[in-house]
Order: structure tokens, then C-alpha cells, then sequence
């Protein structure tokens, strides 16, 4: 630990005693990253540090692009993944740069190039952004090959046959180990032949060919035992594990998870302790040993609770780190970018006066409506029905121009405005205010060219899909049968249901999909809405439904009621809940509406 801090702090005497002259801040910015080379997966905190301090010394962009992916490894290792990605995309643009040029490094950049792209790749693999991942690696193989680099050529198909892997496609995963083993092969490179052995071996397992899985895992296994990086070993010893567990092979089983179980406890990897734990335990079991079964299972317990500790502790360390390194940077920023910063603010202070107007422009609006409405109210020459429908409306707009959906939108203007994202903020402000228009216009209509209400149903999926950052895709749909500009159908009653999929059937996943589809009958047109979402029962367990979602609910239903009552056909809605099993699927909205000519 001296030790440590003692170099620290060498390092900042020497950055500070250099910090005028280029050329000994280039060659500080050397030994800084080979600091952070070294110190990576030793000490990452320490790494980044390193990294940090070698992109602000370093004068030569070659070296500063080092710097930055060599930075991005550091927060890749620390699980920091939004500055890591930061890294490799500033690192990437400088290299490419580079090569537009073709300086006199150009020779040197094209496998810092394919590395930091795979790098790339590897953390979307991580993060389930597997198509990004596979577009990253297409990248990563094409450099490698244009320019003849076996090893990172070797590299770019193991990450390819991981990434196919995890899409589900075991035969192309399979395809990108051979293609890597026979450069692999030429290369004489032991331990990248024993890490795609290792997933050859997994493709056999998946296949349930046992003979040749244990065939390739052992063959990676020879190859890994005599490597430095014993964290390397340890999925394979417990794959050996697994596989002469199911072979029957009892006692070369518990050998292999038991050294499994010493590696991942000496490098405080829980989840690897956990797996050799839970397969000793069954192992075990067959062989009739219940007090060895007994003492792994409560080894097992132990190793599990750890694992899930570790992972809230990593989760609140990230959002820490996150906020820490968004505060430096910001500091960063505001003393090189002074005069930038309040061009923006001058800018961003034009924007908000235009939002205040648009706010009061909508709220005379409402104000002038609900006046109305009321004064309509106090008629004493009206009948009921229309005092009715005038409340109905009344309710409907207020839950349709909900205060919470007004500010949400308001919130993600002034955030596009703050990221100097001026085009996202006035194509978003623009689309709000139409949309908000096109509701009070709707509002005092009993029935709407569906042609216009699809333009609202358009922007409004617009609306949200920009301001959950993409989380869900969309489609709408409309039977060719349908002359969508000479049918009128009453307003805005499918929206609500559009907005329930949204904000609780993708509370808790990435890749949302609703399917909005517009079938006619004899009577009515069906519009269907089928979301692939978490489903009702999830919902409600999580308690997310909000007051206002009901209210708009059972305004819509009241809407429903009425209008059956003053037309020849029925206005219905039907929910259902897809299962497979017990796994939920989603859930389809089927909303019946009567419909006249426009």
C-alpha cells in the first residue's frame, strides 16, 4: 500500500515538474500507461487514475488515443461501462483520424484500432446489445483482415462466437471457433487455442455429444493450467466438473469443482464458487455422501448470499463512480469550455422562454375550454345527456393533458436543450405542441377521420419512444380494406390502453414491442394492441399502477358505455393475458368501436 502511494505520488511531482514541455509530457504519458496496463485487474481504481492522467498530459494524439483505450479497459474491469464506451469511442475516432492522415504511425494504429472496436464489442455483448455487439465485431475482423493482424484476427472471432452464442445461434458460434482455431493453430498462441477449445466444448455440451465436450475441455484445460491468468481456468475446471458429473465420473468430478471452488475463493469470484458449490452438492448426493452434500450445500448458501451482496454492492458502487466521474468531467469541462458553456446558457435561456410560452399558450386554452364547459354546465336550457357528455369530455381531456405527462415532456425538452441536443428539443416541442393541439381540437368531437386520429396515435409513439430512450419499438397497422380518410370513429379512446403497455408492461425490460392493428367489420372497426410487456399480474405485484392510469381508465370505460347507448352498434373492450406456462408473453387489447362515414 506504501508502496503504491509513494509511486502516486512520484508520478504527480514528475507530471507537475514536466507540465511545460511536450516532450517530456508525452514520455510521462508513457510510463503513465504502462501504469495503467499494469495496475489493471490489480487495482482499477488506481488504473483509471493513471488513465485519466496520461489523456490530459499526453500532446500526441497516437498516444492519447492509447491513453483512452487503455482508459476504457480500466473502467471496463471497475464495471464503470458508460465511461468505459465513452473511452473507446473517443479513442476509436482519433485512430481513424490517424489513418485518413496516414502520419508516419499510420503502421501502428490499425491493431489499437481492431482492439479498441472489439473491446467494443465485448462489453455490448455484456450488456445484451448483441446486434450493436456483432456490428462492433464486423468492424473489429474487417480491420484485421485489411491489414493481416493474425492475433487480433483470432481475438475478433472468439468475441464473434461469443456474441453468436448468446443470440442463440450455436452453429455460427461453432463456425467462429474453426475459423479462429486454424489461425490460432498457425500462430503457435496456446491460450487463445484453449479458450476456443473451451467454447468448442460448450457448442458439444449444448449438442449433448458428451465424449467430444469432455474431449475439448480437457484439451483447454491442458493448455490453460500453465498460464499465469488462473482466473482463466476456472470456468474450464468447472465445466470439467459438470461434465464427468453427468458422465458419472464422481470422484474426477468433485477433484475438478473442489480446485473450481480454491481459485474462485482466492480470487473472490462468487458466482464461480457458487457454481462448483451447487454441482458438488448434487455430486454428492449420488454418491450417497450426505454429510459431504450437507457441508457443500450450506458452503453453497453461503457463496450465493455473498454473490447477490456483491452484486448491490457493485450496483451502488457504479451509480457512485458514475456520479463522481460525471462530476469531474464536469469540472473538466467547465474550466477548458467556459465561453462554450455560456454561449449554451444564453441558448438554452432563448428555448425555455419559447417553452414558457407554448405552457401559456395551452393553458389559456384549457382555461378558455374548461370555462366553457362550465358555463354550458350552468345552462339551465340544456338536457342531461348533454350535460353528460360535456363532463365525460371534461374528464377526458383532463386525463388525456394529464399534469404528469406535461411535465415528463417538458422535462425531456429542457434535457435535450441541457445536452445541446437543440435539434431532438425543437423536433420533440414541435410534435408536443401539435399533439397537444390535435387533443383539444379531438375533445369536442364526438367522431374523428381516423386519419387524423392515426396522426395523433403516431406522434404520440413518437413522443414516448424518444422520451424512454428508445426502450421500445412500435408498429401500426391498418387493413387495406379500410378507407382510413373517409371513416370517422370516436376519439380518443385507444390511447390510454398505449400508454398502460408503455410505462408498465416495459417498466423492467429493453426491448419493448406494441403492434397496433385496425381490422373493420360490418359494425364497428377493431383496433388490437398487443404488447410483448411483463403483463397485468406483474404489474400489479410491482405496484406500479398510478392513480391517474386509472382514472383514465374508467373514464374510458364510462366513454364506452355512452356511446353504445346512441349507436346501432356496441363499443367493447376485451383484455388478454398471454402465458406460455407460467412465463408471461404480454398482453392484447381488443377495443371494439362503431364508426360512421366522414
Amino acid at each position: 500500500m506504501k508502496r503504491t502511494i509513494l509511486s502516486v505520488f512520484l508520478l504527480v511531482i514528475s507530471i507537475m515538474s514536466v507540465s511545460n514541455s511536450e516532450v517530456l509530457g508525452d514520455s510521462t504519458a508513457i510510463s503513465l500507461i504502462d501504469s495503467a496496463t499494469k495496475y489493471t485487474l490489480v487495482n482499477n481504481e488506481l488504473a483509471i487514475q493513471f488513465g485519466i492522467n496520461a489523456t490530459q498530459i499526453a500532446s500526441d494524439e497516437f498516444l492519447k488515443a492509447n491513453a483512452l483505450k487503455q482508459l476504457g479497459l480500466a473502467y471496463k474491469n471497475n464495471q464503470q461501462i458508460d465511461s468505459s464506451l465513452m473511452s473507446f469511442y473517443k479513442a476509436i475516432e482519433i485512430y481513424e483520424s490517424i489513418i485518413s492522415k496516414k502520419s508516419e504511425i499510420y503502421k501502428q494504429v490499425p491493431e489499437q484500432l481492431s482492439t479498441a472496436y472489439n473491446e467494443l464489442a465485448e462489453i455490448n455483448a455484456d450488456n445484451a446489445n448483441l446486434n450493436k455487439a456483432l456490428e462492433f465485431n464486423d468492424k473489429a475482423l474487417a480491420i484485421s483482415q485489411k491489414y493481416n493482424l493474425p492475433t487480433r484476427l483470432v481475438y475478433a472471432y472468439l468475441s464473434r462466437s461469443k456474441i453468436f452464442w448468446s443470440m442463440g445461434s450455436i452453429d455460427s458460434s461453432r463456425a467462429a471457433c474453426l475459423d479462429g482455431l486454424s489461425i490460432a493453430f498457425d500462430l503457435g498462441n496456446n491460450d487463445l487455442i484453449g479458450r476456443l477449445y473451451n467454447n468448442l466444448g460448450s457448442y458439444f455440451y449444448q449438442k449433448q455429444t458428451w465424449d467430444s465436450c469432455l474431449f475439448y475441455y480437457e484439451k483447454a484445460y491442458e493448455l490453460k493450467k500453465g498460464s499465469s491468468h488462473e482466473k482463466e481456468i476456472i470456468p474450464t475446471l468447472n465445466n470439467l466438473g459438470i461434465i464427468n458429473y453427468i458422465n458419472k465420473n464422481y470422484e474426477q468430478a468433485i477433484d475438478y469443482l473442489k480446485q473450481a471452488e480454491v481459485l474462485s475463493q482466492k480470487h473472490s469470484i462468487s458466482i464461480s464458487k457458487a457454481i462448483s458449490l451447487y454441482y458438488q452438492v448434487n455430486t454428492f448426493l449420488d454418491m450417497r455422501n450426505i454429510a459431504k452434500a450437507k457441508e457443500a450445500f450450506e458452503a453453497y448458501e453461503l457463496a450465493s448470499s455473498e454473490y447477490y451482496d456483491l452484486e448491490k454492492k457493485k450496483q451502488i458502487e457504479e451509480l457512485d463512480t458514475k456520479y463522481q466521474t460525471a462530476q469531474k468531467e464536469n469540472e473538466i469541462k467547465n474550466l477548458q469550455k467556459d465561453n462554450e458553456i455560456k454561449d449554451q446558457r444564453v441558448k438554452a435561456k432563448n428555448r425555455l422562454l419559447i417553452l414558457l410560452l407554448v405552457l401559456i399558450l395551452l393553458s389559456a386554452l384549457l382555461v378558455f375550454l374548461f370555462t366553457k364547459l362550465t358555463q354550458l354546465k350552468n345552462r339551465s336550457t340544456q338536457d342531461d345527456l348533454k350535460i353528460k357528455n360535456l363532463q365525460i369530455e371534461q374528464k377526458m381531456l383532463r386525463s388525456q393533458m394529464n399534469p404528469h405527462f406535461i411535465y415528463n415532456s417538458l422535462n425531456s425538452i429542457q434535457s435535450f436543450i441541457s445536452a445541446n441536443e437543440s435539434y431532438l428539443a425543437e423536433k420533440y416541442l414541435a410534435n408536443f405542441a401539435k399533439l397537444m393541439r390535435g387533443i383539444l381540437e379531438h375533445s369536442r368531437k364526438e367522431f374523428v377521420v381516423l386519419d387524423d386520429e392515426l396522426e395523433l396515435l403516431e406522434i404520440y409513439m413518437q413522443l414516448e419512444k424518444l422520451r424512454f430512450n428508445n426502450k421500445f419499438d412500435y408498429s401500426i397497422k391498418v387493413d387495406q380494406e379500410i378507407e382510413s380518410d373517409f371513416i370517422a370513429i370516436p376519439p380518443m379512446i385507444i390511447q390510454p390502453f398505449i400508454e398502460n403497455s408503455i410505462k408498465h408492461g416495459f417498466k423492467n425490460i429493453d426491448n419493448g414491442f406494441i403492434i397496433i392493428d385496425f381490422t373493420i367489420s360490418e359494425e364497428t372497426i377493431r383496433c388490437t394492441i398487443d404488447d410483448n410487456g411483463i403483463g397485468r399480474k406483474a404489474s400489479m405485484i410491482n405496484n406500479i399502477q398510478k392513480q391517474h392510469n386509472s382514472l383514465g381508465m374508467s373514464i374510458t370505460n364510462e366513454r364506452l358505455e355512452n356511446i353504445s347507448l346512441y349507436n346501432k352498434a356496441l363499443a367493447t373492450i376485451k383484455i388478454i393475458d398471454k402465458y406460455d406456462g407460467d412465463t408471461s408473453l404480454g398482453t392484447t387489447v381488443i377495443i371494439d368501436l362503431p364508426f360512421e362515414e366522414a
